[in-house]
C-alpha cells in the first residue's frame, strides 16, 4: 500500500480505448515520452533492462503530475460517465503514485524495468515501518496479532514496532499430536538441482495418497517445477485424481477448483498449487476436506531486481539482508501453506516439508514451537510407513 507503479502498456492500452477523445489522446501521448526518458537512462548508465535510483527522475514525476491533472480536468467535465473503467484506473493510479512520491525518502527506491509489455516504474517501499510509526501514534495502542507472525522479531520490526512492544505467543488450541511434520531432508530444491528431484517428489505424493484416501495439495515455489512434477506424476499416479492451479485463474475457475475438495470422490485427489498464490492462505478446508499437504521448497520469493534492491538496503543498516528479502517472507509462506491443513480443534492432518535446508539449524529454529522436534526422512517407502502409523486409528 505504501508503493505505487505505473507502466507504459497501461497508457497504451488507455490509448486505444480513448481514440474519441482527442484533447485526451495528445496528453497521453506526451506522457508515453517520458517513458522515454527512462530508456535513455538505461542506456546512458548500460543496464540494459532496468533503471534503479534513490530518487525519482523529476522530469518523469513533472509529466505525471501534468497528466494527472489533465485526466481530472477531463473526467470531472465527463462527471466520470460514459467513460472507458481503464482510464478511471489509470487515473487513481496515477492519484496514488503522486501521493506515494510525497512519502519518497531514504526508505524508498525507483526501480525502472523492461518488459516484453513496455517499461514499468515503480516507486517501491523498502521498509515501511517509519510509515507504520506514524499511524500507530495516533492511537493510544494497537495490537496485531495472526498464527503466522513468525519470525516474531521481523514482523516486529517491518510493522514499526520497538524496544517496549509487548509480544506474546499463545499456545496453539490444537492437539499437537493432530498435525504429523515430517522433513526430507535429502531433496534441494535449488533452482539448478530442480530436474533431479522431479521422480522423486512424485513417489513422496503417491506415498501420501496411498496411506489414506483423502484430499491433498501440493504446494510449489513456481508454475514451471509445479508442471514438471505434475507431468511425471501422472505416470505412476494409479487411481488418484489431479487438479491442477492455473496462472491468472478467474473467480470461477477459483471456485471450481477448491469445490473439488468439498466432497469425497472415492479416491485421494491432490491439488497441485503454487505457494503464496491464491490456495496459499485464506482458504478454509476443514475436516476431510484437506488431509494433508506437501510444501516443496523452503518458500524463497524469486531473485529479481526489487528483491535484490531490498537486500542491498538491509545489508546497508546492518541488518540481515538476506533474511528480510528472501527467508524470512519465505518462511512466512510455507507456515501459511501448512496452515491450510489444521482448522478446527477435531482436524487431523499429514505435511512434508521437501528440502534438506528445513533440516538446517537456521531453518528449524523458525518452525513453530507447538510442533515440537520433526523428524527428517530421505525414503518414500519409510515415508508410507510413517503415514500408515499415524492414520490406523482412523
Amino acid at each position: 500500500m505504501f508503493s505505487a507503479e505505473i507502466s507504459q502498456y497501461q497508457i497504451q492500452r488507455v490509448l486505444q480505448e480513448t481514440k474519441a477523445f482527442d484533447d485526451l489522446q495528445v496528453t497521453l501521448h506526451d506522457f508515453l515520452s517520458a517513458f522515454d526518458l527512462i530508456q535513455h537512462r538505461m542506456e546512458a548508465e548500460e543496464t540494459e533492462n532496468y533503471y534503479y535510483s534513490t530518487q525519482v527522475p523529476e522530469d518523469f514525476c513533472i509529466e505525471v503530475e501534468k497528466t494527472y491533472d489533465a485526466m481530472k480536468t477531463f473526467l470531472e467535465e465527463k462527471q466520470f460517465k460514459d467513460v472507458p473503467y481503464s482510464l478511471v484506473v489509470l487515473f487513481y493510479d496515477l492519484k496514488h503514485f503522486l501521493k506515494v512520491h510525497d512519502l519518497f525518502d531514504s526508505h524508498y527506491s525507483f526501480i525502472a524495468t523492461k518488459e516484453k509489455s513496455g517499461l514499468r516504474c515503480k516507486e517501491f517501499c523498502m521498509d515501511p515501518s517509519s510509515l507504520m510509526q506514524n499511524i500507530l501514534q495516533r492511537s493510544y495502542t494497537s495490537v496485531f496479532f495472526s498464527a503466522t507472525l513468525s519470525p516474531i522479531q521481523y514482523f516486529v520490526r517491518m510493522l514499526g514496532g520497538g524496544r517496549e512492544s509487548v509480544q506474546f505467543r499463545t499456545d496453539s488450541p490444537f492437539p499437537k499430536e493432530n498435525l504429523h511434520v515430517v522433513i526430507e531432508n535429502e531433496i534441494s530444491t535449488k533452482y539448478k538441482e530442480r530436474p533431479q528431484s522431479f521422480e522423486k517428489i512424485a513417489l513422496y505424493i503417491r506415498s501420501i495418497a496411498d496411506a489414506k484416501i483423502g484430499n491433498y495439495f501440493v504446494f510449489f515455489p513456481s508454475y514451471a517445477y509445479m508442471n514438471k512434477v505434475y507431468e511425471t506424476f501422472q505416470l505412476i499416479k494409479g487411481k488418484t485424481s489431479c487438479i491442477l492451479q492455473k496462472p491468472n485463474m478467474n473467480e470461477k475457475e477459483r471456485n471450481e477448483f477448491l469445490t473439488s475438495f468439498s466432497f469425497p470422490h472415492g479416491r485421494s485427489l491432490i491439488g497441485f498449487a503454487v505457494m503464496g498464490g491464491i490456495f496459499g492462505e485464506g482458504i478454509d478446508l476443514v475436516g476431510d476436506q484437506l488431509s494433508g499437504a506437501i510444501i516443496v521448497g523452503v518458500g524463497l520469493p524469486s531473485i529479481n531486481l526489487e528483491n535484490m534492491v531490498l537486500k542491498k538496503y538491509f545489508d546497508e543498516n546492518e541488518e540481515s539482508g538476506f533474511g528480510f528479502a528472501f527467508v524470512y517472507p519465505g518462511i512466512n509462506r510455507v507456515l501459511q501453506a501448512v496452515g491450510r491443513v489444521i482448522r478446527t480443534e477435531e482436524d487431523r492432518g499429514v505435511v512434508l516439508l521437501i528440502d534438506k535446508r528445513f533440516d538446517h539449524p537456521n531453518y528449524r529454529k523458525l518452525l513453530p514451537e507447538e510442533w515440537g522436534y520433526v523428524p527428517g526422512i530421505h525414503n518414500p517407502n519409510l515415508y508410507a510407513s510413517l503415514l500408515k502409523e499415524f492414520w490406523k486409528d482412523i
